[in-house]
C-alpha cells in the first residue's frame, strides 16, 4: 500500500495557524501580566517586565493577523 502525501498547506492556513499561535501566546502574556504582584504600575519592575513582554507578543499577534489578511486578499484576487 503506498502512503498517502498530506495535502500541502495554503498560505491562508499557514497564516491562520501562525496567528493562532501568536494569539495563545499573546494571552498568555497578558495573564502572567496580570498575576504579577500588585501594584501593577511603573513602579514595580516585575509588573513592567512582564507588561512590555505581553506587548511584544501583541506587536506579533498584529504583524500574523495583517499577514493572515494578506493571504486571504490574495486568494481572492487569485
Amino acid at each position: 500500500m503506498v502512503p498517502r502525501r498530506a495535502k500541502p498547506e495554503s498560505a491562508i492556513e499557514t497564516a491562520r495557524k501562525q496567528m493562532e499561535q501568536a494569539k495563545r501566546a499573546a494571552d498568555l502574556s497578558l495573564d502572567r501580566a496580570k498575576a504579577a504582584p500588585k501594584p501593577h504600575e511603573i513602579t514595580n519592575p516585575a509588573f513592567v517586565a512582564l507588561f512590555e513582554a505581553h506587548q511584544r507578543d501583541r506587536e506579533v499577534l498584529f504583524a500574523a493577523m495583517r499577514a493572515l489578511d494578506a493571504a486571504r486578499s490574495a486568494a481572492e484576487k487569485g
